[in-house]
């Protein structure tokens, strides 16, 4: 019993590494501007690239790319918030081939994807709002007159299993009228 348990565990262990999508890729992370004001859009864009010709793989609703827009010195929240924020991934063994895009990526093809977002603000909230995502963050207005660096932290979770990546962070400020 214990062998058929420990051979279990070994191919699903092997499965799940051969489907790191992300290992072996160079993350990046751009916004469209430096600094924002209240009632701004902006345009995050992602591009994942690789030095060799590698898949990778998406939920089509992109559901596995999260960001989260924090005050600079709460590096601490990040790891908290990610494991409220993400979903777990698929099932080993479903077929979700209806629910996953695939890209082939390379040096010359890298994958390039960019998201729309809005700030609002609140009465006390400065609010980041990425709809294709269905991403919705805020920031206390206090916080951001004391300090108005705001970091994006973002990453790619792999599909069939919780591999992910983090892309680098990305500071921008936010300036309150």
């Amino acid at each position: 019993m214990k062998k058929g348990s420990l051979m279990f565990l070994l191919f699903i262990s092997t499965l799940s590494c051969s489907k790191n999508d992300f290992s072996e890729t160079s993350l990046e992370l751009e916004t469209d501007k430096a600094t924002y004001q209240v009632n701004d859009e902006f345009k995050l864009t992602i591009k994942i690239s690789s030095e060799v010709e590698k898949n990778i793989r998406f939920y089509k609703n992109m559901s596995n790319v999260d960001f989260l827009f924090l005050i600079k010195q709460d590096n601490d929240g990040f790891q908290q918030r990610l494991k409220t924020t993400f979903t777990e991934g698929s099932s080993l063994f479903g077929d979700n081939n209806d629910y996953i895009d695939e890209y082939i990526i390379s040096p010359e093809k890298p994958f390039v994807k960019s998201f729309n977002g809005f700030i609002k603000e609140s009465v006390d909230k400065i609010i980041f709002e990425i709809p294709e995502l269905k991403i919705s963050d805020s920031i206390d207005k206090i916080l951001l007159l004391e300090n108005p660096t705001i970091t994006i932290w973002g990453n790619c979770e792999t599909v069939y299993s919780n591999n992910e990546k983090s892309f680098p962070i990305k500071e921008i400020k936010i300036l309150l009228d």
